[in-house]
């Protein structure tokens, strides 16, 4: 089967693919548990979707054609490429040349084109201040502080069939720190492999900013306390704890500037979706066999031949 979108084509082949993208998100789909046959059918839907939308978003950049100079391309890319280390960089990693930048240049302009189609017809009201009061009040645990830990470490990476002898050096420096006081910022210095932190030392991090293995240890300690030697994916550490923060709540004046962020994205998110459910209302959707031909399609449309046609 292919999909028509206001009479263009999207081969069966485009939509067999969306679906394998979206088989990557099982979990968030919700297919655990399903059958074969249903979770099929969910992808199904799920990429038709997905390509109705860009399909009928592209129709309209195409339509309206929202004004982006070619200036504003080129900020687009030259911002991109620099999260790389530059053009030549950006090129290597995605193999590509030079050759390749005039289609990547439009298809800048067509994401900066959807971005503009998107906010002029996404309108949204500036927040009161009275709701954004209210706002916060309705999502006060988005803005409380969780617990946090402040902590120092030391880590070795095994290599090879070295796994003891690093295991034990660490052990050494553990007992030279907890028995005979030498200064865990400077046995870290000096033994760890982790040199992006003087002292070893790690700042601030709440719940789900660490590996688990090693957020288990420190979360489980005691101001002062220093680990024993424990084993994460990064290799042996020893870890120390030099500070805890507990949960607190926040005061609106002090997330104010989140909270109106948090509310004219979620404005905008409802406008965005109403923008799009418009355009599907408004379009003509169908399910037809991939060998039809436009002109088929025409023809057959009140005969009655059996092909299979559902408006969406």
């Amino acid at each position: 089967m292919a999909l028509l979108i206001n009479g263009e084509k999207i081969e069966e082949s485009i939509i067999q693919g969306e679906m394998q993208r979206a088989s990557q998100g099982q979990q968030q789909l919700g297919l655990s548990g399903m059958s074969a046959k249903e979770a099929a059918s969910k992808l199904r839907q799920v990429a038709t979707d997905r390509i109705t939308e860009q399909v009928l978003i592209s129709q309209q950049v195409e339509a309206e054609q929202p004004e982006v100079t070619d200036q504003e391309v080129e900020d687009e890319f030259n911002k991109t490429a620099a999260l790389y280390g530059g053009q030549s960089a950006f090129l290597s990693r995605n193999n590509l040349t030079e050759d390749d930048l005039p289609k990547l240049r439009e298809r800048i302009r067509h994401y900066l084109q959807t971005n503009k189609l998107l906010e002029q017809n996404s309108g949204i009201t500036e927040p009161e201040e009275e709701e954004l009061k209210t706002f916060f009040q309705e999502n006060k645990d988005r803005y409380r502080e969780s617990e946090q830990v402040r902590d120092s470490h030391i880590v070795k990476k095994p290599s090879g069939n070295n796994k003891d002898e690093v295991y034990n050096e660490l052990c050494d420096v553990r007992r030279k720190i907890v028995d005979e006081g030498s200064d865990f910022g400077e046995m870290a210095d000096n033994h760890s492999e982790c040199t992006d932190e003087p002292k070893g030392d790690l700042g601030y991090c709440g719940h789900g900013k660490m590996v688990e293995s090693f957020e288990t240890v420190v979360f489980s300690m005691n101001e002062g306390e220093v680990s024993p030697v424990f084993l994460t994916e990064f290799g042996y550490h020893i870890a120390k704890l030099t500070g805890y923060k507990g949960e607190t709540s926040a005061e609106f004046e002090d997330v104010r500037d989140q909270v109106l962020k948090d509310l004219r994205e979620k404005r905008q998110s409802e406008a965005r979706r109403a923008y799009i459910k418009s355009l599907r209302e408004n379009a003509v959707i169908e399910e037809t066999d991939e060998d039809d031909t436009a002109e088929n399609q025409s023809s057959q449309s009140g005969s009655g031949s059996g092909n299979k046609k559902s408006k969406k």
